[in-house]
């Protein structure tokens, strides 16, 4: 969790917060590779998710980022070159359980469709 605003009421930047990033893999029954994501999937913790996923080719894959705070373009980006990267081995990635801002993000960018992410429908609050 973030923290709150400094003593000076500045809000704290994204920058200045260390990401940490927990996955957890998982078998599921029908063979679907499951990783839980906790904590932030940004510049300094993408590269530990593309090397989890660059070790299932051929795999369907499930990723959930229900516990991830922060998706910043890194993260965004691997989980896109992943997605090529299974498809063209045979293999699937989906995106499940976003928070509500991650999947604006996927949406905005249109990573929701390329993810085949099972994203719940958000209310439109007139935000562009």
């Amino acid at each position: 969790m973030c923290p709150g605003p400094a003593e000076d009421g500045a809000q704290p930047c994204a920058d200045d917060l260390e990401s940490t990033l927990q996955l957890l893999q998982q078998r599921r029954a029908d063979g679907t590779v499951r990783l839980v994501l906790s904590g932030g999937l940004d510049i300094g913790t993408a590269p530990q998710l593309a090397g989890a996923l660059r070790a299932l080719p051929g795999q369907r894959v499930e990723v959930d980022l229900q516990g991830v705070h922060l998706l910043g373009a890194a993260g965004l980006g691997v989980l896109a070159t992943a997605s090529a990267r299974l498809r063209q081995s045979g293999g699937e990635l989906r995106v499940v359980r976003p928070r509500p801002l991650a999947a604006r993000c996927l949406a905005i960018t249109h990573l929701d469709g390329l993810l085949a992410a099972s994203i719940p429908e958000q209310p439109d609050r007139g935000r562009r």
